[in-house]
C-alpha cells in the first residue's frame, strides 16, 4: 500500500513539473546556447566527440558529459529545440524525485512538499529552460546519485561491522554479499556518480564537504573514519574545480577591471549575494535573467551588514547546537556551502554582468527548501494538533 502511495505521489510530481513547463518544450534557444549547441563544431562527427573529452578548450568550459549529451541528442532530433527542453525538464524532474528519496533516507518530515517546493519553484526555472544549463540539472542528478551510493555504502559498513562483532567468519558473510552491496563497490560507485557530476559542472565540488555535515548532524560528531572514504572525492573535486577556475580565468577571459576586488569587497560581497539568494528563495519576487550589478565597496559600513547578519546566524546556530539542535547550523552550512562556489570569491565570466544570476543558485534553492519545510514540518510535529492540522 505504502509503495503505491509513493509510486501515485512520483508520478504526480513528475506530471506536474512537466505541465508547468511546458512553455519551456515550445521555446527556442538564448544566450550563449549556440555556442554549446547550435553553432558547435565539437558536436559534430567521432572526431568532435573525442575533441569535447580529450582537449580541455574544445569548448568554453570543460564539461564533456553535457556536451557528450549533446552530441547524442543531435543524432537523435538534430538541432530542433523540443528535444533538448525535454531531457532538461525530465532530469530536474528526476532530480526532485532523488531529493525527496534522500530526505526520506535521513527520516526528515516533510520530505516529499520538500521536494515538490524545489520542483515547481520559480528559481529554477533559469536552470531548467535554458538549454545550456543542461549543466545544472544533470549534475544535480548526479551529485544526488552519488549521494545515495555514499549513504548504502555507509548502511552497508555499518552492516559489515555489525556482522563482524556476531559472528567470527565476517569474510564468509561478505563473499555471500551481492557485490553492488558491498561497501567497496558503493563508494567506488559514489566517487564514479561523483566525478561525472564534476563532468557536467564543477559545483558539484562541494558534495563531500556537505555529507559531512549530514554526518555530523545525524551523529553529532566527526572521526577520521568518516572522513577517510571522502577524501578521493575531496581530491578529484578540488582538482577539477581549479581547472574549472583556471580556464575560466585564462580561456573565457573573467578578469580585467570588473572583477578588481580585494579580499574584503569579496566578503563583503559574499553576505550580499547570500541573502540575495536567501530573500528570493522565500519570496521569489521580480526575477530576472540578468540583475543589476550593484557596486561594492567595503569602505562602506552598511553594505557590511548582511555579512555581519550570517556571522550573527551562524554564532546563534553554533549555540543552539552546542545545546543539541544541531539542524539550525546545518542548513547554514548546506545552504552556505552549495552557494561558495557563486559567492564572489571566484572569478566568474557571468558576474561581468551580475553579481547573481538564479542558475547560480539552482542546488542552494534545493537545500534551501529541503531546510524550510522540513524544519517546518519537524516544528510542527511539536506543536498542538489543531495548529498541525491547520498548517
Amino acid at each position: 500500500m505504502e509503495r503505491k502511495a509513493s509510486a501515485a505521489l512520483a508520478l504526480a510530481l513528475v506530471a506536474a513539473v512537466v505541465v508547468s513547463y511546458l512553455p519551456a518544450l515550445g521555446a527556442g534557444y538564448v544566450w550563449n546556447d549556440h555556442t554549446y549547441l547550435t553553432e558547435n563544431p565539437t558536436l559534430d562527427g567521432l572526431d568532435g566527440l573525442a575533441r569535447i573529452w580529450a582537449d580541455p578548450r574544445a569548448n568554453e568550459q570543460y564539461y564533456p558529459l553535457v556536451f557528450t549529451t549533446f552530441w547524442v541528442e543531435k543524432r537523435l532530433w538534430g538541432l530542433h529545440p523540443f528535444g533538448y527542453h525535454l531531457v532538461n525538464v525530465l532530469l530536474h524532474a528526476a532530480g526532485a524525485l532523488l531529493l525527496w528519496r534522500l530526505l526520506r533516507r535521513l527520516a526528515l518530515p516533510g520530505a516529499f512538499l520538500a521536494a515538490a517546493a524545489f520542483a515547481l519553484h520559480p528559481m529554477a526555472v533559469e536552470s531548467v529552460a535554458w538549454v545550456t544549463e543542461r549543466k545544472n540539472t544533470l549534475s544535480m542528478v548526479l551529485s544526488l546519485l552519488a549521494a545515495h551510493a555514499w549513504l548504502s555504502y555507509r548502511e552497508a559498513a555499518a552492516a559489515k561491522r555489525e556482522a563482524a562483532a556476531a559472528r567470527k567468519k565476517p569474510k564468509r558473510a561478505a563473499a555471500a554479499e551481492p557485490r553492488l552491496r558491498r561497501p567497496g563497490a558503493l563508494l567506488a560507485l559514489s566517487l564514479a556518480a561523483f566525478t561525472l557530476a564534476l563532468f557536467a559542472k564543477t559545483t558539484a565540488s562541494v558534495l563531500p564537504a556537505a555529507l559531512l555535515v549530514l554526518v555530523w548532524w545525524r551523529e553529532g560528531r566527526l572521526g577520521v573514519g568518516d572522513v577517510r572514504p571522502l577524501v578521493p572525492l575531496f581530491a578529484v573535486g578540488a582538482g577539477l574545480a581549479w581547472h574549472t577556475a583556471w580556464l575560466e580565468k585564462t580561456m573565457v577571459r573573467a578578469e580585467g577591471q570588473e572583477w578588481a576586488h580585494g579580499i574584503w569587497d569579496r566578503v563583503v560581497l559574499a553576505g550580499q549575494t547570500t541573502s540575495f539568494y536567501a530573500g528570493k528563495l522565500v519570496w521569489p519576487e521580480g526575477l530576472a535573467f540578468i540583475y543589476r550589478r550593484w557596486t561594492v565597496d567595503a569602505t562602506v559600513p552598511a553594505q557590511w551588514l548582511p555579512t555581519l547578519g550570517w556571522l550573527a546566524a551562524l554564532a546563534a546556530a553554533f549555540v543552539l547546537a552546542r545545546r543539541g539542535l544541531r539542524g539550525p547550523l546545518a542548513a547554514l552550512l548546506l545552504f552556505g556551502g552549495v552557494l561558495f562556489p557563486a559567492m564572489g570569491f571566484f572569478n566568474v565570466y557571468a558576474m561581468r554582468y551580475s553579481w547573481v544570476a538564479d542558475h547560480f543558485a539552482y542546488q542552494a534553492v534545493a537545500v534551501g527548501c529541503a531546510a524550510l519545510v522540513c524544519g517546518a514540518a519537524t516544528l510542527l510535529a511539536k506543536a498542538p494538533a489543531p495548529a498541525a492540522r491547520v498548517a
